[in-house]
């Protein structure tokens, strides 16, 4: 999981197990560990949103990251069982 701090407050982002990077394939853990991301960096993350509202109103969602660009604007990539168009 990412915690991310926006303009709106602090988001919770699921982060899936594997990612590419430049073609290599790379584990979560390993986007850190590797120095791609670092705590304090500045990213852009693309997420996709799924929200469940109740009839009382209440809504949750997730956010589940697909993409995501450190400020030296690399590209990583989740490896997903679904293709994703933009």
């Amino acid at each position: 999981m990412l915690l991310a701090d926006t303009a709106e407050g602090q988001i919770r982002i699921h982060l899936p197990q594997a990612w590419t990077v430049s073609g290599e394939l790379m584990m979560r853990e390993e986007l850190f560990e590797s120095g791609y991301l670092s705590e304090g960096e500045n990213i852009t993350v693309e997420v996709l949103r799924a929200d469940v509202t109740n009839k009382e109103g209440l809504c949750i969602y997730l956010l589940l990251d697909y993409e995501i660009i450190n400020e030296s604007n690399i590209h990583v990539y989740a490896v997903l069982p679904f293709n994703i168009e933009t």
